[in-house]
């Protein structure tokens, strides 16, 4: 689950007739399948952008079965 939440900078003299971008706090739930390892989560948040890496178990991978 990523949550946190987005304050807009208040100016007492400026006048907003409309504003596009979302404030307040969010919250999103994302579902991993059972072929995550969950130890191998990384997670990055730079210039406003939240970067989430997300590695499978080594038993999930396609692996080479060579056959004679």
């Amino acid at each position: 689950t990523v949550s946190g939440e987005r304050n807009i900078p208040v100016h007492d003299e400026a006048t907003y007739y409309r504003q596009e971008r979302f404030s307040g706090e969010f919250r999103r739930a994302i579902s991993l399948g059972d072929d995550v390892d969950p130890d191998k989560v990384e997670a990055k948040y730079r210039d406003g952008i939240l970067q989430i890496q997300v590695r499978r178990r080594e038993s999930a991978k396609p692996r080479q079965i060579e056959i004679h």
